[in-house]
C-alpha cells in the first residue's frame, strides 16, 4: 500500500510530451523530495508512452523480418543490405514535414514512417529486380544503372505521387483539429 496524490490537468495548445517534460524540469530544479517520495505520470501520456514503445519493438521486429524476406528473395546478404540502407534516405522528406508542421513526431507520425518504410522497400526491390533482369540481357553495369533508373523512375515518382495526395485528408483533418 502507498498513498498518493494524484494531480490532473488539461493540456491544450500544445504537445503531450512537451507538456510533460518542462513539468518533469520544472520539478525537478524547483523541488527536493524526501527518501521514497516520487513523481509518476500517468492518464494519457502513460498511453501514449507505451504505444511509442510497442510501435518501436513492433518496428525493429519488421525490420528483420523485413531484411530475412528480402534475404529470402534475392539469396544475397549484399542486396538486402543495399535496400534497407537506402531506408533512411526516405525519411528525409517524413522528417522535413514533421518539423515543418508542429515538430511533434506523434504515435501517427510513426506509423506514417512505418508506411514510407514499406513504400520504399517496396520500390527498392522492384528496382533492384529490374536491375538485375537488365544484368541478365547482358548490359552492362553503367547502362544497367542508367537505364533501370530512368525505366523505374516514373513508377516510382507515381507511387510516390498518389500515396501524398492520398494522404492530404488526413494531414488536413489533423491540422484542423489541432487548431481547434
Amino acid at each position: 500500500m502507498q498513498r498518493k496524490i494524484v494531480v490532473q490537468a488539461n493540456v491544450a495548445g500544445r504537445d503531450l510530451r512537451g507538456v510533460v517534460d518542462e513539468m518533469s524540469e520544472r520539478i525537478e530544479s524547483n523541488i527536493k523530495f524526501e527518501a521514497g517520495y516520487y513523481v509518476e505520470f500517468g492518464g494519457q501520456f502513460e498511453s501514449e508512452q507505451e504505444a511509442t514503445r510497442i510501435i518501436i519493438m513492433l518496428s525493429l521486429v519488421s525490420f528483420a523480418i523485413i531484411f530475412l524476406i528480402l534475404f529470402l528473395q534475392f539469396g544475397n546478404i549484399t542486396y538486402a543490405s543495399i535496400i534497407l540502407i537506402n531506408l533512411p534516405l526516405a525519411l528525409i522528406g517524413g522528417v522535413w514535414s514533421v518539423f515543418m508542421t508542429d515538430r511533434i513526431i506523434s504515435v501517427a507520425s510513426l506509423v506514417g514512417f512505418i508506411t514510407l518504410f514499406g513504400i520504399a522497400t517496396r520500390n527498392g526491390i522492384l528496382m533492384l529486380s529490374h536491375y538485375q533482369h537488365l544484368l541478365a540481357e547482358g548490359k552492362e553495369f553503367e547502362e544497367t544503372i542508367i537505364q533501370g533508373s530512368l525505366e523505374r523512375l516514373n513508377p516510382i515518382l507515381m507511387t510516390a505521387l498518389t500515396a501524398a495526395l492520398a494522404l492530404i485528408p488526413l494531414v488536413l483533418g489533423v491540422m484542423n483539429r489541432k487548431r481547434n
